[in-house]
């Protein structure tokens, strides 16, 4: 029951009281009444002062009832404005938290606190989530040895520090991408991890854009070091403690603080894939806000092109495209949050160069 209920509950019993005692005491019977059942005999003069002053008492009550009213109404209207400020508050609280945030205090109410921390553990790995992330996916059909894909990503992100992992075991990156502390992954061809030893030997690139105070622009290239083999061990979860760490090498980069509070990367990427691997994908491995994805396709040969399918796999957004004619270099538009594991995948039947 809240107040005003009380208070409204308060006047209707203080208005039965009054107007019956004032009734009661007019009633000519009421002295003798009263000195029959209490055994007094000053009653009437009780009930001579109640007669003689029914007037006054009928104004202090409805003077009571006046001030009690606009109680009532100043206690309605501030628990209106009370109401509407928390409306309000709610609102910019679901405008300005990410929704994992929102997430998180949704599974507490409803399942406990840890469980909540379970699932959402599995959900939300403990990585910085990106914003506006535009990804294309390039194939061609230049390279001899079978297809030329390239990658770039370009993202916001507010993380100081950059971790590329690099397997040559096709199979052994999506182990890497369940370890999840990693910024990026890359899949180099069979045998040659001994030959990534520096910035300019990785198939990777990393520019940070910063925006300063004054307005300004500052674009700064990632510098890379291999992590020693101690070091990473600190890095990798117990629960990671039985991987094979001669499977894949970690390098590691640091940014520049330059007072900016968001960075924008821009990663580029290429490999080669065999004539038996006509395909390319990306997938996420954290929480995501992707803008657009970009499928360029152009220069595959044009049976490949004209046989090409794209698959997107995002949770309720899930179909596949059959590429026409004009789309050989397509923007999709995406405009939603991914969560790791989603993400789109590019096929297309394999022909030799020549066909």
């Amino acid at each position: 029951m809240n107040k005003t209920t009380k208070k409204n509950r308060r006047v209707t019993i203080s208005c039965i009281i009054v107007f019956a005692l004032t009734g009661f005491f007019n009633y000519s019977e009421a002295t003798q009444l009263l000195d029959f059942i209490f055994g007094i005999s000053w009653s009437s003069g009780i009930a001579t002062f109640i007669k003689n002053n029914t007037g006054e008492i009928v104004i202090t009550l409805v003077a009571t009832l006046w001030f009690e009213h606009v109680g009532l109404v100043e206690s309605k209207i501030q628990d209106r404005a009370k109401r509407e400020a928390m409306e309000n508050l709610l609102d910019r609280s679901l405008e300005s938290s990410p929704p994992h945030a929102m997430l998180h205090h949704c599974l507490n109410s409803l399942i406990g606190n840890h469980a909540a921390n379970v699932v959402y553990g599995q959900l939300f790995p403990n990585l910085p989530s990106l914003e506006n992330l535009d990804i294309t996916l390039r194939a061609s059909n230049s390279d001899p040895e079978g297809y030329l894909v390239e990658l770039q990503i370009s993202y916001e992100c507010d993380s100081s520090q950059f971790l590329v992992g690099i397997t040559d075991d096709p199979g052994y990156a999506e182990t890497l991408m369940s370890m999840r502390f990693l910024n990026e992954i890359r899949v180099a061809p069979k045998g040659s991890l001994q030959t990534f030893t520096s910035s300019e030997t990785l198939p990777i690139s990393v520019d940070i854009i910063d925006k300063l105070e004054n307005g300004s622009e500052s674009i700064q290239r990632l510098i890379f070091h291999e992590i020693p083999a101690l070091k990473l061990k600190k890095i990798i979860r117990k629960n990671h403690s039985l991987i094979d760490k001669s499977k894949f090498v970690v390098f590691e980069a640091k940014k520049k603080n330059l007072g900016a509070s968001k960075s924008r990367y821009i990663i580029k990427g290429q490999q080669v894939n065999s004539r038996n691997e006509p395909y390319m994908f990306w997938m996420t491995d954290r929480l995501a806000y992707v803008r657009t994805i970009n499928v360029d396709i152009d220069k595959l040969s044009n049976e490949e092109k004209r046989h090409t399918e794209i698959i997107f796999f995002m949770g309720s957004i899930e179909w596949a495209s059959q590429i026409q004619k004009t789309d050989y270099k397509k923007t999709f538009p995406i405009n939603t949050w991914l969560l790791n594991g989603q993400g789109i995948a590019v096929f297309w039947p394999s022909f030799q160069k020549n066909d």
